[in-house]
C-alpha cells in the first residue's frame, strides 16, 4: 500500500503534499460498509482534495422532504363506491 501512495507520492514530487493521510495534506478518501469492490457496499463518506462531499442525491433529498406527508385517503366513501361492493 506504501508504495502505491506514499512512494509514488514522492517519486512525482508531491510527497510533501499527498501520500499520506497527516494533517495540512491533500486527500481522497472514500468510506464504505464493506468491500470497495462489491456491487452491494455503501459508500458512506467521501472526501476529495481534504473536503467531505455531500453524498445525497435529489432523489434522497425529496423522499426525506415527503416520507412524513399525511396520506391522500378520502374521509368518506362515496355511494358508487359503496354500491359496488
Amino acid at each position: 500500500m506504501r508504495a502505491l501512495t506514499q512512494g509514488a507520492a514522492t517519486i512525482l514530487g508531491a510527497g510533501d503534499r499527498l501520500g499520506t493521510l497527516d494533517p495540512g495534506k491533500e486527500a481522497t478518501l472514500i468510506v464504505t460498509d464493506g468491500d470497495v469492490l462489491d456491487i452491494r457496499t455503501h459508500v458512506v463518506r467521501a472526501f476529495v482534495a481534504g473536503r467531505e462531499i455531500d453524498l445525497a442525491n435529489r432523489h434522497q433529498r425529496l423522499y426525506e422532504r415527503y416520507r412524513a406527508r399525511p396520506s391522500r385517503t378520502p374521509s368518506y366513501v362515496p355511494a358508487a363506491v359503496t354500491a359496488r361492493r
